[in-house]
């Protein structure tokens, strides 16, 4: 797709995704845990499945709502990791359990987006197949009126000339 028929917020949208899974991956964390990677993993599939959703011709008025949900699920896994350098475990895994149910909630949310988006997109193409097809009837039809109605005239010319002598 060419980025100049891309709508603004597309475009700081796909750049704010962009931006965050590069944060993500390639940021280093400040306790390597394996809760700390299966987050990530989580985050890197939230991500995808936003990215398919927006793909799928997600408007941006519905990605913005998932954006707004992993930029939650960002602040609150920095918390946690905080909570953890400070050794807080009980407030570690509280704020754990948030970015893992927020996380489940944006992957079902971009899911239930992309299988409507795509029925929406492939409506959309129907629609548009179809008007082509009634167009092309239709120019036919007035082509076909047109020619008709032209030979008619001619005839009826033909039947009202008058024969002069010299």
């Amino acid at each position: 797709m060419n980025e100049s028929n891309l709508h603004p917020i597309h475009k700081w949208a796909t750049v704010f995704v962009l931006g965050l899974t590069v944060i993500l991956t390639v940021a280093p964390f400040v306790s390597v845990s394996s809760q700390n990677d299966v987050t990530s993993a989580m985050f890197s599939q939230a991500l995808v499945q936003v990215q398919q959703a927006e793909l799928a011709g997600a408007s941006p008025q519905e990605i913005s709502g998932l954006v707004n949900l992993l930029n939650r699920a960002a602040e609150l896994d920095h918390e946690a990791t905080q909570s953890s350098a400070a050794n807080e475990t009980a407030k570690e895994s509280q704020l754990t359990a948030q970015v893992d149910q927020i996380l489940n909630t944006v992957e079902s949310e971009a899911m239930q987006l992309t299988v409507s988006s795509s029925q929406r997109s492939s409506a959309n193409k129907i629609i548009t197949y179809l008007s082509g097809v009634l167009a092309a009837v239709l120019g036919t039809i007035t082509y076909s009126l047109a020619v008709y109605l032209n030979e008619r005239h001619k005839v009826n010319r033909i039947f009202q000339m008058r024969v002069r002598r010299k």
